[in-house]
């Protein structure tokens, strides 16, 4: 029974920490695409030789 219980569990925490790196995600994205023009400031293949 014990080892049921972790299972679960273990299934319960790697949802949580799933759906938290999601939003993460999703939460880069948006600001980098807010953030683009700033970006393109940032590429080093924007500085002349």
């Amino acid at each position: 029974m014990p080892g049921l219980a972790f299972r679960l569990f273990g299934k319960v925490l790697i949802g949580t920490f799933r759906k938290a790196c999601d939003k993460d995600l999703e939460a880069l994205k948006r600001y980098l695409e807010k953030d683009e023009s700033r970006a393109e400031i940032i590429r080093p293949n924007s500085f002349p030789l």
